[in-house]
């Protein structure tokens, strides 16, 4: 249907954290275009997410750890229980 799928941005400025960290979760637009002749409401939603940007940090992983699991019994959703 054409339009965007995924916008990524950032804001930068005094108090933007405080000004925008209540805006996250579902937003819609009701609007009645130009050329609907019988009235009829058309909505847009999107689903907005808010996120302080993260500090950077360094992680060291020393050795290696190596985990097998098995199950015993029949196969399906009752072994992955």
């Amino acid at each position: 249907m054409g339009g965007f799928t995924t916008i990524t941005f950032i804001l930068k400025g005094n108090d933007v954290w405080s000004n925008m960290k209540y805006e996250g979760g579902p937003h819609r637009v009701q609007r009645v275009p130009v050329t609907e002749t019988q009235g009829r409401v058309h909505t847009s939603s999107a689903t907005v997410s808010v996120l302080p940007e993260a500090d950077e940090i360094d992680i060291r992983i020393e050795g290696k750890l190596t985990c097998k699991l098995m199950s015993l019994g029949p196969p399906g959703q009752v072994g992955n229980r």
